[in-house]
């Protein structure tokens, strides 16, 4: 190899490093202004998808993009729910779930909760439009809502689980609520089946 050869080589590395360290310092920067509701949101979402949907049980199809890529040009999947999953068609699971003898694609909202509005309803969505987005890929997909409330996002007191096309509005009366509370453990089969029931829907990712 040339001399030239090898100068270029060291150059083309020296500024893939000095491209690597502004992106570390970039994202240093960006993690310090990052609000704190993000944070709690991406705790919540790798709750949901660790614990509750494991990967013994679930293939994970797609994430959320994240804070710092969408700040600076946003990914317009993001409006997709936070996780897109499949159920697996193994022999080894005492039960399957397939549409047309194929795997169940679905997508889950997480929505981490501390406290309720000041008239005791619980606020899911952050307004109609997020709704009507979520019902609207709901038509290509199951949609599932899963909040987490009480507790920290990391660990929440309770957990509510309900198909979209359940709810009407973006908040919910804690009474109403109660009746989608769940246990802190793998989502089975069987509640999605459950779930399942308020309609028909497509399978398309």
């Amino acid at each position: 190899m040339s001399l030239f050869n090898e100068l270029l080589n060291l150059s083309q590395e020296l500024s893939e490093k000095i491209k690597i360290l502004k992106s570390k310092a970039a994202n240093l920067g960006n993690e310090i202004i990052k609000p704190m509701s993000y944070y709690k949101g991406e705790l919540f979402e790798n709750y949901v998808e660790e614990k509750l949907f494991p990967a013994e049980m679930y293939d994970l199809i797609r994430r959320t993009d994240t804070y710092e890529r969408n700040k600076k040009r946003f990914a317009k999947s993001t409006l997709e729910p936070d996780r897109i999953f499949e159920t697996k068609i193994d022999d080894k699971l005492d039960d399957q779930l397939t549409i047309n003898n194929k795997p169940l694609v679905f997508g889950v909202e997480c929505k981490y909760r501390s406290k309720l509005n000041n008239k005791g309803r619980l606020e899911w969505a952050k307004n109609i439009e997020q709704l009507n987005t979520y019902k609207m890929f709901d038509k290509s997909y199951p949609v599932f809502i899963i909040i987490g409330f009480g507790g920290t996002s990391d660990n929440p007191d309770k957990l509510y689980f309900f198909r979209v096309t359940n709810e009407k509005y973006i908040h919910i009366d804690i009474n109403r609520l109660e009746k989608y509370f769940i246990r802190k453990e793998a989502i089975t089969y069987k509640l999605l089946k459950e779930h399942l029931k308020d309609g028909e829907s497509g399978n398309n990712v």
